[in-house]
């Protein structure tokens, strides 16, 4: 399908009434690439030459409310096109230390070889007309998609920004290109000169996620351990050996990367699917602290989720999703180990009243199943244990934790005044209702609790 054809309808009649106004219009950036590669773009970035700013916003305005809303860049965003953004070709010049500290020169003018030259990727340095149904591609752009090249457009105007070491690394995962050698070590030069620290949280998470949520996140992963950027919590796990009848795969950064690619199979299916990718990254992070002389990394679970807490902190910032990811990396063992043993029913329910509000059985079960399969041993008898303790236990006794039968009202009926000791009497009643007791037995029980005082 011809790319002007994949935009909307009311987007292509933006196109044609600018076009009409005599501006050379263009569809620029990761349009273009994603329509190279065979994959419907999300997002389109328009790029008009030979129109005054004044111009461009009046034309805007004729289709709806319009606005200057990356007034730094000089980007107009139409609100019923809010997968479209609009631009007059610029100069960016580097004015200070940090991402955003650029001077900005629009000019309706400038040639689209100088006005390409500030773009990150040759791949991304794509220019196509719809009207004309040609490409301007003044840095072979195409060549290099159709090489599987990532190249940089020009080492001095890519180097003004340092964020574009992690672009590189999320576009390594996404596409599975290779990275062109100059450009590598444009990219650890960088790092080298301590240029990533000047990038804000929000910037790195943007990038972070689309490398976790790439078709294939190791190959991300490990360009950033080649050019020294990985977050010291990962770099450890490079040291860290492992049992080899375990894992003969080699040290936990190889488990890693394998049971990352494991679990980008089935993200889709989980409830959250950065989260699940976090959680695969980060299950073994304890490890480096833990493990022993012999490959044991007893506990590892337990320091891990204080670990993945650290890295979620730094990186995300997000409570919610810091909670799920922790408490998926402190269960990440839990669910094999009950399924290749004996467990009674109460201690299931436990788990699932533990894992209850932070994560779900389902997406412990796909961890649990990536994290089997990035050891590479047989463990078919493994996951075949896994899968009968998954369809027995959740079809006898659900999958989520049942709802407390008695609650703070009752207790308070008992002649208990608020505080503390409802706090802790509610808990025993749970116990009690998980452990098979029906709501009048454990009210019993409790009533008998403060009758003889031991409460």
């Amino acid at each position: 399908m011809e790319l002007m054809e994949q935009c909307s309808p009311l987007l292509q009649r933006v196109l044609t009434y600018l076009h009409d106004k005599k501006a050379k219009v263009y569809l620029v950036g990761g349009c273009v690439r994603d329509h190279l590669l065979g994959i419907r773009p999300k997002d389109f970035d328009i790029e008009v030459y030979g129109m005054r700013e004044a111009d461009l916003f009046a034309a805007l305005k004729q289709f709806g409310e319009c606005d200057l809303v990356g007034k730094q860049f000089g980007i107009y965003k139409l609100f019923k096109l809010p997968e479209a953004d609009f631009a007059l070709p610029r100069r960016e010049v580097l004015i200070g230390s940090k991402h955003r500290d650029f001077a900005i020169e629009v000019d309706p003018w400038l040639s689209e070889k100088e006005a390409c030259r500030r773009r990150d990727f040759t791949m991304n340095a794509i220019l196509y007309d719809p009207f004309t149904k040609s490409y301007v591609d003044p840095y072979d752009g195409r060549k290099d998609i159709q090489a599987g090249i990532i190249r940089a457009v020009d080492p001095h105007t890519f180097s003004e920004d340092p964020l574009r070491v992690y672009r590189l690394a999320q576009f390594t995962a996404r596409t599975g290109f290779k990275v062109e050698e100059a450009t590598r070590r444009l990219c650890s030069q960088i790092v080298a000169d301590g240029r990533l620290k000047s990038l804000s949280k929000e910037r790195i998470r943007e990038e972070y996620t689309k490398l976790m949520l790439a078709k294939k996140p190791s190959l991300g992963l490990v360009l950033m351990q080649e050019i020294g950027m990985l977050h010291p919590l990962l770099e450890a796990l490079i040291h860290t050996h492992q049992r080899p009848d375990y894992h003969p795969e080699g040290s936990a950064w190889i488990h890693t990367l394998l049971v990352v690619d494991e679990a980008s199979q089935v993200k889709h299916l989980t409830s959250n699917p950065l989260g699940f990718m976090l959680s695969a990254l980060l299950h073994d992070v304890g490890k480096p602290e833990t493990t022993d002389d012999f490959g044991h990394a007893i506990g590892h679970e337990v320091i891990g989720e204080k670990r993945a807490r650290q890295f979620m902190r730094a990186i995300y910032g997000q409570k919610k999703l810091e909670n799920y990811v922790a408490m998926n990396v402190y269960c990440h063992l839990k669910l094999m180990v009950y399924a290749t043993s004996s467990i009674r029913d109460k201690t299931y329910l436990k788990f699932l009243a533990l894992i209850n509000g932070k994560t779900t059985l389902n997406d412990l079960y796909y961890l649990t199943m990536c994290d089997a399969r990035g050891c590479q041993t047989d463990v078919q008898h493994s996951l075949q244990a896994l899968d009968r303790f998954m369809h027995d236990y959740p079809s006898r006794l659900g999958s989520t934790a049942p709802q407390p039968l008695v609650n703070g009202s009752d207790v308070m009926a008992l002649g208990v005044q608020p505080g503390p000791q409802v706090k802790a009497l509610l808990q025993e009643a749970y116990d009690l209702q998980l452990g098979g007791h029906q709501r009048s037995g454990i009210l019993k029980v409790l009533k008998r609790r403060l009758e003889d005082g031991t409460e």
